[in-house]
């Protein structure tokens, strides 16, 4: 049996543990949430397809970029100052720090556009407060940074691999 794509088979992997956690996460959220606040007035079901599809992007490009860290390995000795700058950057521009609606005019229209608020904070707004224009603006951006990173790991495990000599024994 032969691994017809490395970058994939960890993608899959790293997707069905992601989708056990979230499982968890959001029942066991939800309880709590429910049993501290009550019934949530604003909670519509019917975007929550919507919402769940975001959320997947956004995983999906959180990997690519990760991914392409990752295998900047090939390239570099060590790809952990790589994964902390990501880490931080996120932090920051994600709205984990502030959200990005706080953030001075010229930072925000800036932080919308790039792939670390469609990671976290894009998501979490469509499901706080839902806007079907933003929505179709987020899907649009997040596609666009998939297609960009996803051709970054394309391009990267190419080169890497063919750098690759791998001697045996």
């Amino acid at each position: 049996m032969t691994l017809s794509n490395y970058v994939l088979y960890h993608f899959f992997f790293g997707l069905g543990a992601v989708g056990i956690r979230m499982l968890f996460i959001v029942l066991f959220g939800s309880a709590v949430a429910f049993a501290i606040s009550g019934p949530l007035e604003s909670f519509r079901l019917y975007v929550m397809p919507a919402v769940c599809l975001v959320t997947a992007l956004a995983f999906t490009l959180d990997y690519c970029v990760l991914a392409s860290i990752g295998l900047l390995a090939f390239f570099f000795e060590d790809t952990a100052a790589f994964r902390l700058i990501y880490s931080k950057v996120k932090f920051v521009l994600g709205g984990l720090l502030l959200p990005v609606d706080f953030l001075p005019e010229g930072i925000q229209s800036v932080a919308r556009v790039l792939p670390f608020n469609l990671v976290i904070y894009a998501p979490s707004k469509l499901f706080v407060a839902w806007d079907g224009g933003q929505f179709i603006q987020i899907v649009l951006l997040q596609m666009l940074w998939i297609g960009i990173a996803g051709m970054c790991v394309a391009l990267l495990y190419r080169y890497g691999a063919q750098r690759v000599s791998i001697n045996g024994g």
